[in-house]
């Protein structure tokens, strides 16, 4: 698979990257640097932003009061949802305190069952749901969890999850080193702790739920900062620009891709 990969990119007139450790990778192959560019990621702020929550949503899941740690997304062997199980036994002697796992995965039955075998009323594994209906858990959580395994190959990735949590004004707390974890610095929209480091995790969390102003700030500025570097409507501009470019310097029937990609980035 590497060899048809690898000679993809040497023929590819342009390469575009969603990090700045892929364009490294690219480069340390061989790949020239000048037909590289780097277009992260980034979320629909007219999709994603701060709404009330539905009024009978907090009550169905026990929620009503108490102060909500989500997981939301793929519950895989790589995301270290055991580890959040783990958090959440340590503080179910804080009755406010109310942990959501949101999503489907190849490791969702080994989490229910860890739940059950754990007896932690202060967990609630909950189905999937669609993307419309996700921004109504986003706006019901106070603190988003973004965790993966502690692998160096996860220190490459930005998991996509953040820009949108970003964009509803709620705070992050990151176990991904490297440029995720740069992201939510220096937007000042999170805290970050050790991957796979259950007791920072722990101390974390208590330290929020004890100092919600904190919050409101993270979540402030998180949006502030997706609209300044992560609106995706600005990113779809840049990849056009970026197919102009090369349509302006190949054959014609690139050109009629740019017009198609402009017509659809106006809508």
């Amino acid at each position: 698979m590497r060899r048809p990969r690898e000679l993809m990119s040497r023929r590819s007139t342009l390469i575009v990257a969603v990090t700045d450790a892929f364009q490294e990778n690219l480069i340390k192959r061989g790949i020239p640097g000048s037909k590289i560019r780097v277009i992260k990621n980034g979320a629909d702020i007219s999709f994603f932003y701060p709404r009330p929550v539905p009024a009978d949503m907090a009550q169905k899941l026990g929620g009503r009061g108490k102060f909500i740690v989500s997981y939301i997304g793929t519950v895989g062997m790589a995301h270290a949802v055991d580890k959040i199980i783990e958090a959440a036994e340590k503080v179910r002697h804080i009755p406010d305190i109310l942990f959501l796992v949101l999503g489907e995965g190849a490791q969702k039955k080994k989490i229910e069952k860890l739940v059950r075998q754990k007896n932690l009323p202060n967990v609630r594994v909950l189905p999937g749901v669609s993307k419309e209906k996700i921004s109504d858990y986003y706006a019901l959580t106070d603190l988003n969890l973004v965790t993966l395994r502690n692998r160096p190959l996860f220190q490459t990735v930005i998991p996509s999850k953040i820009f949108e949590i970003m964009a509803m004004e709620r705070p992050i707390l990151c176990t991904v080193d490297g440029e995720c974890r740069q992201i939510i610095e220096q937007a000042e929209c999170g805290i970050f702790v050790e991957p796979e480091n259950t007791d920072q995790m722990v101390q974390a969390i208590k330290n929020l739920w004890q100092e919600k102003s904190q919050l409101i700030i993270m979540g402030k500025n998180g949006r502030r900062f997706v609209k300044t570097h992560f609106e995706r409507n600005d990113l779809a501009m840049k990849y056009l620009d970026i197919l102009s470019a090369v349509a302006s310097s190949q054959a014609p029937d690139l050109k009629t891709l740019t017009d198609c990609f402009q017509g659809f980035s106006k809508k």
